[in-house]
C-alpha cells in the first residue's frame, strides 16, 4: 500500500492538488526493474527450496542410518537369544535321546558300509555287521568273524557311540 501526502502552505491547494495527480498519473515504472526484482526473487526461492532439499536429503540419511543400526543391534539379540534358546533345546533333545537309549537299551552305531547312522542294541563291546545289514555284539576282543569264515559274507567292525 502506498500513501501520498499532499502539503500546502500557500493556500493553492486546488493547483497543487492538479500537479501531483498529473504526475502520479504520468508515473511510468521501467519494466526491468520489476523483471529483475522476479529474477531475484525466484532465485531467492529456489536456492530455499535447494537448501530445503538438501537438509530432508541429509536427515533422510541419518535417519536410514540410525535405522540400520538399531535393526543391527536388534538382530544381533534376537540372534543371540535364538541361538541360546536351539543351544537349549539340543541339549534337552540329546538328554531326551539318551535317556530314550537308555530305556530300550540302545545305542548309535554308523554302518560300516553306507556310512548311515543307526541303533543297535548296546550291551556288547564290539560289533560286527556283514553287507546285508546283519549285525551282531561280542564282548571277546579277539574274535574277528573274518578268520575262519566260511560263508559269502564279508564282516566289518560297527563304530559305536556310547
Amino acid at each position: 500500500y502506498y500513501l501520498t501526502v499532499l502539503d500546502c502552505t500557500n493556500g493553492d491547494h486546488a493547483r497543487e492538488k492538479e500537479g501531483l495527480l498529473k504526475g502520479l498519473a504520468g508515473t511510468q515504472y521501467d519494466p526491468a526493474y520489476f523483471a529483475a526484482y522476479a529474477q531475484s526473487e525466484q532465485q531467492k526461492a529456489n536456492r530455499s527450496w535447494a537448501d530445503h532439499n538438501a537438509r530432508m536429503r541429509s536427515n533422510q540419511a541419518a535417519f536410514d542410518a540410525s535405522q540400520a543400526a538399531h535393526r543391527d543391534m536388534v538382530n544381533g539379540v534376537n540372534d543371540a537369544q535364538m541361538g541360546i534358546y536351539r543351544s537349549q533345546s539340543e541339549s534337552f533333545d540329546r538328554g531326551q535321546g539318551a535317556w530314550v537309549d537308555m530305556m530300550r537299551e540302545e545305542q548309535n552305531a554308523v554302518n560300516p558300509y553306507t556310512g548311515e547312522q543307526f541303533k543297535i542294541e548296546s550291551g556288547s563291546q564290539r560289533y560286527y555287521m556283514d553287507q546285508y545289514g546283519n549285525y551282531y555284539g561280542t564282548d571277546d576282543v579277539l574274535n574277528d568273524p573274518n578268520v575262519g569264515n566260511t560263508t559269502p559274507h564279508e564282516w566289518r567292525e560297527v563304530p559305536t557311540e556310547p
